[in-house]
């Protein structure tokens, strides 16, 4: 992906598969992220940590502009517009993750219980890609890496990746190297 004077825009949609799973459920029941890391690999402070608790990034290079929830169909998405040209040199990758559990509860939905999820990206009104990551084996992951936008020589790559994480949102949290307090989550 080339570096673009144009703001890029992540949608992502996640879908419930079976009606009683959405008895009860609201919008911050799944989160969906994303996190700014540094070279290291590390969210990089949790103003870096953008999701429903922290609608963007201290000078809104990443802001979320779009959530909502139809508990009638079970139906959750999220909206990101992200720009790449105005990044700060210490953010070398963003990384997209959804939960749908906050704290691991076992009682809470798994990723598998997800009829589907799809990632679109564009740039203004042209879209780049979709990504439908494939969830039939991870029944008992309650986390899953979508895509991660990298620094990559003069410009930025993206990696698709759709890997399973057995923690919430707070070890996906931790595993990134974000570190939690009390009052958070």
């Amino acid at each position: 992906m080339e570096t673009t004077s144009e703001k890029v825009y992540i949608e992502v949609e996640a879908e419930l598969k079976a009606p009683h799973l959405t008895a009860g459920r609201h919008l911050d029941d799944i989160a969906i992220a994303l996190f700014g890391l540094n070279p290291s690999q590390i969210i990089a402070g949790d103003e870096w940590t953008i999701f429903y608790g922290n609608l963007n990034s201290p000078s809104k290079e990443v802001e979320i502009i779009e959530r909502t929830f139809d508990s009638s169909t079970g139906k959750y998405r999220t909206q990101f517009v992200v720009n790449l040209d105005h990044m700060p040199k210490e953010i070398s990758q963003l990384t997209l993750a959804l939960s749908t559990s906050l704290e691991g509860a076992e009682e809470d939905p798994r990723v598998g219980d997800l009829k589907d999820i799809t990632v679109d990206l564009k740039i203004g009104n042209k879209k780049l890609t979709r990504f439908s990551p494939e969830l039939g084996d991870l029944s008992q992951e309650k986390a899953i890496y979508l895509l991660s936008i990298y620094k990559h020589q003069q410009g930025w790559k993206l990696r698709a990746q759709g890997d399973g994480f057995s923690g919430g949102f707070a070890a996906l949290f931790a595993s990134l190297g974000g570190e939690r307090s009390d009052n958070d989550v």
